[in-house]
C-alpha cells in the first residue's frame, strides 16, 4: 500500500531491504492538548530496542483515545519495527512525506475508543481504496493481538 500512496501522489521513492536494527534508537513523545486525549509517538532512529512500547504503556495508563506513531520510513530496520507495533496493537493509518526533519514517516495508529466507521465518508476512489485497507489492516491486527 505505500508504494500505491507513493504513486498516487506522484513522488517516486526507492524501497531497500529491511535490516536489523542497530544503535541506539531515539524517540520523543508529544501529548496533544488534553482535550483531544492523544499522543504522538515520533521515532527518529530504530535502534535495537525503542521506547515506543513503553511510552503506549503510558499513554493507555492515561486512557489515551488515541496514540500515532510515526516511523522512519526511510531506515532498513523500519519494517521490523512496524511489526513490533502491530504486536502492540498498532495499525497502518498513512504515509506523511516529508514531515520530520525532511523524511517520509509511515504512521501508525492505535485507537482505544470505538469507531463509528459508517459516519466517514468518502468522495473519492483513492479515498475509498485507502479507508477500505486501513480498516483492512485494523481488523488484522486487532485479531492478530
Amino acid at each position: 500500500m505505500i508504494a500505491t500512496i507513493y504513486g498516487w501522489i506522484g513522488f517516486e521513492r526507492t524501497f531497500a531491504e529491511p535490516k536489523e536494527p542497530a544503535g541506539e534508537s531515539i524517540v520523543s513523545v508529544f501529548p496533544l492538548p488534553e482535550e483531544l486525549n492523544t499522543t504522538f509517538i515520533v521515532v527518529h532512529a530504530v535502534g535495537k530496542e525503542t521506547e515506543v512500547a513503553e511510552a503506549l504503556r503510558q499513554c493507555r495508563q492515561k486512557r489515551m483515545d488515541a496514540v500515532y506513531a510515526f516511523l522512519p520510513l526511510a531506515s532498513p530496520a523500519c519494517p521490523q519495527l512496524c511489526e513490533q507495533c502491530e504486536a502492540m496493537g498498532f495499525s497502518f493509518a498513512g504515509i506523511m512525506p516529508h514531515i520530520h526533519d525532511g523524511g517520509d514517516r509511515l504512521l501508525m495508529q492505535y485507537v482505544d475508543i470505538p469507531l463509528n466507521e459508517d459516519a466517514i465518508r468518502m468522495y473519492g476512489d483513492v479515498s475509498r481504496e485507502l479507508f477500505s485497507y486501513i480498516l483492512k489492516e485494523k481488523s488484522r491486527v486487532e485479531n492478530r493481538t
